[in-house]
């Protein structure tokens, strides 16, 4: 984390963070616990997901893993059951997980099961979970939905299944807080710009990558310079700054804050006009 100070701003909350893991996900929860928040971590990986657990008892907070695929149905009801279990409630939820870099060549070479992964991962596991999670949260009184999309789905992207499907967590966040504002539930969400972690590096460097993407891919694009450009803030974005957007958006000091998709993104998609 950029800071060390805590104002405590999710005391008392507990909090569920898939795709905890690692990247931006790990930064989350790490975050939300140093600002006082009961984390339960839910990630497919074990060894990753206890990691991140170990990370927060380290520095004094409190975490729990839950191993979960989010596109499994009784995974995810288990997940919500055991948190109210463990913590007697639901307050947050933040949808970290997803998959990219699965459609980076042709539309037309693009395997149908490759689409319906990054669809049940990014779309329907953000269905699962908030399908779940919202009852558990009205017998809390209220709590806060925060995705973590991309601005893959604000603007020109090289990977059109990716944008779909987050395209579709824009558009289910939106319709999710309409329905559930009377419950005292917000949800929002965050869409980063490209963020420096350990899987955007791997992808870089991985032969998929350089054989499909860059063959229909200027060098430019392909290196980031073309957002690069567009960006007012130099260089990538890191995890933590999704992290300090998530703990205001699972805060009461947004309480007057839903339906909103947040670019955090350098100034990225400055110029958009829809």
């Amino acid at each position: 984390m950029k800071g060390n100070k805590t104002m405590d701003r999710l005391t008392g909350k507990t909090s569920i963070v898939t795709g905890a893991g690692e990247g931006i996900g790990r930064a989350i929860a790490r975050m939300f616990a140093h600002e006082g928040a009961q984390v339960v971590i839910a990630n497919r990986n074990e060894a990753k997901g206890k990691e991140t657990v170990e990370l927060i008892k380290d520095a004094g907070g409190q975490a729990t893993f839950i191993r979960t695929d989010v596109t499994d149905t009784e995974d995810v009801k288990r997940l919500v059951e055991e948190t109210v279990a463990i913590y007697g409630k639901l307050d947050v939820l933040c949808n970290s997980h997803g998959v990219y870099g699965l459609d980076t060549r042709e539309i037309s070479d693009l395997p149908e099961g490759d689409w319906d992964l990054m669809m049940d991962t990014n779309a329907k596991g953000v269905f699962l979970t908030t399908k779940y999670a919202v009852p558990a949260m009205r017998t809390a009184g209220g709590g806060s939905i925060v995705n973590i999309s991309s601005i893959a789905a604000l603007a020109k992207s090289a990977q059109p299944a990716y944008a779909a499907s987050k395209g579709a967590v824009n558009a289910f966040t939106k319709g999710v807080a309409t329905q559930v504002a009377e419950f005292n539930i917000r949800a929002n969400v965050i869409s980063p710009s490209t963020i420096e972690t350990d899987r955007r590096t791997e992808l870089a460097q991985s032969a998929q990558y350089k054989n499909d993407f860059l063959a229909h891919t200027s060098e430019d694009e392909a290196a980031g310079s073309v957002e690069i450009i567009n960006r007012v803030l130099p260089g990538f974005g890191e995890p933590d700054d999704i992290a300090y957007a998530a703990v205001y958006l699972a805060s009461d000091e947004s309480a007057y804050v839903t339906a909103t998709v947040l670019p955090v993104d350098g100034g990225t998609t400055r110029t958009r006009t829809d």
